[in-house]
């Protein structure tokens, strides 16, 4: 929470101070995502076995923010999506959300866009299945993209990087240590195309 109010007051400030952002340089940019991703989690003291597996499914995310020069842009960034969580101990749909903030390049001749992000937070929540319910959250770590911007729409592609760092144990089994459940470990990566159409104002 110290996390998300620190980047919505950053963001807020940003975007109220007239010197920070270009003239008509604010925008949004909803967007339809892929995401492809590896998960690697790790159970101690528990009867379940280190495994890794995949975090595949579609979702929607939303920019907002502003060009602090006309090439250079500012955003928070927000990503929902409900994937597959599948590993060797158990598969069920879930739900993903998480934000943080990006910093990118546009090159206005070409569309090339570039841009580095950071995810300050973040939850995966799978459905419970084989007497398994886990909630990961705390979720951080970077996220870097490329995109072409062609008329209305642009076309990207990100990797990303995610730990998190404390697990709610809902359910694992009669026989479960609970004081391993924020020694479960998670680390997710893997890539991230997208279709999102960026306005401006």
């Amino acid at each position: 929470m110290k996390q998300f109010l620190a980047l919505t007051s950053f963001l807020m400030a940003a975007m109220l101070s007239p010197k920070i952002f270009a003239e008509d340089g604010f925008f949004i940019e909803p967007m339809i995502t892929y995401q492809n991703f590896k998960a690697d989690i790790e159970y101690p003291n528990t009867f379940l076995s280190d495994s890794s597996g995949d975090v595949k499914g579609t979702g929607f995310g939303l920019r907002l923010g502003g060009h602090v020069i006309d090439t250079v842009f500012l955003a928070a960034d927000l990503r929902y999506s409900q994937p597959k969580y599948q590993d060797s101990n158990f598969e069920a749909d879930a739900k993903e959300s998480n934000y943080g903030v990006v910093l990118g390049l546009q090159m206005p001749i070409i569309g090339l866009r570039l841009w580095a992000g950071y995810v300050v937070d973040g939850v995966l929540d799978p459905k419970e299945d084989n007497g398994v319910d886990l909630k990961f959250k705390e979720a951080s770590g970077p996220r870097l993209g490329a995109g072409f911007h062609v008329a209305m729409f642009s076309i990207n592609l990100e990797y990303q990087n995610l730990k998190y760092d404390s697990t709610e144990l809902e359910k694992l089994g009669p026989f479960t240590d609970v004081n391993a459940q924020d020694r479960i470990e998670l680390t997710e990566s893997g890539y991230v195309a997208s279709v999102s159409f960026p306005i401006s104002f």
